[in-house]
């Protein structure tokens, strides 16, 4: 199983390859993600299962959440079409504590109602493309979230994503 996030603190179980680093857009998802990514799909009839969990940092440099989500879609298509065999799930962004963001991150400008507006994109391409191989996980409202800094989970709600991704987005 892959996963391409842009938070590297998440734990890595052991079947689990992560491609994650803090802070990154949807540039660093394209420019290196994307080689590293099809680097590691050596097998081409090997089914994998490959989890997406970007956008929240693109939010914070007063992009437009529909059309940053659109961007992020036009690449999960076309991953789709490149690799049939690969089920595609794409991750909700999960929400922020806002007031607690804003005093650690003076100048932050996400919000959840655009983390909302970006999910809702999100979704509403899927639903729109119906692609086989591009799947929803909406953590956003499936489950709660503890966050020490109002953006970064802690440990155990890290945790408790992996075992949603594992136990309740998966088809296997």
């Amino acid at each position: 199983m892959e996963f391409i996030v842009d938070d590297k603190e998440i734990q890595v179980p052991y079947n689990m390859v992560f491609i994650a680093k803090s802070g990154k857009t949807l540039e660093w998802f394209r420019d290196n993600a994307l080689p590293e990514f099809n680097d590691n799909v050596k097998d081409k009839n090997f089914k994998y299962n490959v989890v997406i969990n970007m956008g929240v940092n693109d939010l914070n440099y007063g992009l437009d959440p529909e059309n940053r989500a659109d961007e992020y879609y036009d690449i999960y298509d076309a991953l789709a079409k490149k690799y049939p065999q690969i089920n595609f799930y794409i991750m909700s962004i999960n929400p922020i504590r806002y007031k607690l963001l804003e005093r650690n991150e003076p100048g932050n400008v996400r919000t959840n109602e655009k983390i909302e507006d970006f999910n809702k994109t999100i979704i509403k391409n899927i639903k729109n493309d119906n692609k086989k191989n591009i799947h929803y996980c909406d953590a956003y409202n499936d489950l709660d979230f503890d966050t020490d800094d109002g953006l970064h989970y802690t440990r155990e709600t890290n945790k408790k994503i992996i075992k949603y991704i594992t136990d309740d987005c998966i088809k296997y």
